[in-house]
């Protein structure tokens, strides 16, 4: 929690490269002063997907794009909430944040390993995220 009165919240997905730094964008323009996003990943391995950066760019939100974080990094930090976007990082981040909220809420994984270097890349599966977190996300912080 923050000194003051903006609430804070992790996103969480496998690898950090798509799902939870879009979350984390779509939060803190959507919610800035109220609440500050950060996010990780349980794995950090493989390329930055550079459609992450182009579906927020469709809808007004400008990033760079941070290097992969390991929610390691995060350990002993407090947060009003984590959100978990991935099923199999429900158990790992239960067990380095055991006093904190935790809320699940699947969203499928767009990145494609065998994709990362196409030249004319298909947006649509990141686009679809992007969207099943606007929908599904934003209803979980307006509730808190």
């Amino acid at each position: 929690m923050n000194g003051d009165d903006t609430k804070s919240v992790l996103f969480v997905c496998v690898g950090n490269t798509c799902r939870s730094q879009m979350a984390a964008a779509i939060i803190n323009d959507r919610f800035s002063g109220r609440w500050l996003a950060v996010s990780g990943g349980i794995t950090i391995e493989g390329e930055r997907d550079p459609r992450t950066k182009d579906v927020l760019l469709e809808i007004g939100i400008t990033i760079e794009m941070p290097p992969a974080t390991n929610i390691k990094t995060y350990a002993g930090r407090k947060f009003d909430l984590i959100v978990t976007l991935a099923d199999k990082v429900r158990e790992p981040v239960a067990k380095l944040f055991p006093s904190t909220k935790i809320h699940h809420q699947h969203i499928e994984d767009p990145f494609r390993i065998e994709d990362i270097h196409v030249k004319e890349l298909d947006l649509t599966r990141h686009r679809q995220a992007r969207d099943e977190i606007i929908e599904k996300v934003i209803s979980v912080i307006e509730n808190c």
